[in-house]
């Protein structure tokens, strides 16, 4: 990290802020950076050299509507801090934003395990709060400094219901209808299973509901299988659930180097049709938290 022993924290100096992430950047997380960059005055301004990006922590439009509608946007880019569409961004080292090696960001993820933000960088895990403080003076700050102050003007408040009505209104009204009424309408088939998987599902008491899979079971002889061998991060571009398969186990099934088939259990007979895993090692599903990762399987 680059540290040295007896080292204040406030001689710590930044090259990045990343305020994102699901957990941290939600909009009370937003509002308190907001607060700060108030609270530090008109001409607030982040620090000369800092890179700030403000990502909303939320992939549904309404959550960046709510923090505009509350003119939160304002805030963050009149003080130079970039206003970004909602995503995993930093908090993953997404596309091009990463930390670049022995780069010291200060960051609102809630994991910072090595080179999560980008091979060789240095992170430190803060409140958004704090790394609002930080984007201002360029290195790790007491926030309490800012938080004294009794001078920021009040920020607007707005409900999140407000924003989910008036984004339903773009979309056409759903009609749910469960009889047919058309003497035309045609009854489709029960859909059938594939043939190498058979679902049973036994009922033990009312209020317990057993599922059977039975299926071939590709085994996997690995400990430590993190999300970044489930799916690597260049693979995590899309935000839904289809197509997420190419990329699973990756590392795993193609050599770094030549981009060669390297047999993967799940690219040999019979494994090919495998529809379950098991993995005899532990940990399995460790590192940072991504839904792709579930999707993928």
């Amino acid at each position: 990290m680059g540290l040295v022993p007896g080292m204040l924290m406030e001689d710590i100096k930044l090259d990045r802020v990343f305020i994102g992430s699901c957990t941290n950047s939600r909009i009370e997380d937003l509002r308190s950076v907001a607060k700060i960059i108030l609270a530090a005055g008109s001409d607030a301004k982040v620090a000369n050299g800092i890179v700030a990006l403000v990502v909303p922590g939320s992939g549904l439009v309404i959550m960046k509507q709510h923090a505009e509608a509350e003119g939160l946007d304002k805030v963050f880019e009149r003080a130079g801090f970039q206003w970004r569409e909602a995503g995993c961004s930093m908090c993953m080292g997404l596309n091009s934003d990463r930390a670049n090696a022995e780069e010291r960001c200060a960051s609102t993820s809630n994991r910072n395990f090595e080179g999560r933000q980008g091979p060789g960088s240095r992170t430190h895990l803060v409140s958004s709060a704090m790394a609002a403080a930080a984007a201002l003076m360029g290195k790790l700050t007491d926030v309490r400094t800012f938080a004294k102050s009794d001078i920021s003007p009040p920020i607007a408040i707005s409900s999140g219901l407000d924003h989910v009505f008036a984004a339903s209104q773009h979309f056409p009204p759903t009609h749910w209808h469960t009889d047919i009424t058309s003497q035309d309408a045609v009854v489709l088939p029960t859909a059938r299973q594939p043939e190498n998987i058979e679902i049973s599902t036994t009922i033990t008491s009312p209020r317990t509901k057993v599922t059977v899979l039975k299926g071939i079971a590709a085994p996997i002889h690995r400990d430590n299988i993190d999300t970044d061998v489930i799916i690597p991060v260049r693979f995590c571009k899309a935000f839904k659930g289809k197509g997420q398969s190419v990329g699973l186990f990756d590392p795993l099934r193609r050599d770094p180097r030549t981009g060669q088939s390297t047999g993967f259990v799940l690219d040999r007979p019979p494994y090919t049709n495998a529809k379950i895993i098991v993995c005899t090692g532990v940990n399995f599903g460790c590192g940072s938290s991504r839904e792709q990762a579930v999707w993928s399987l």
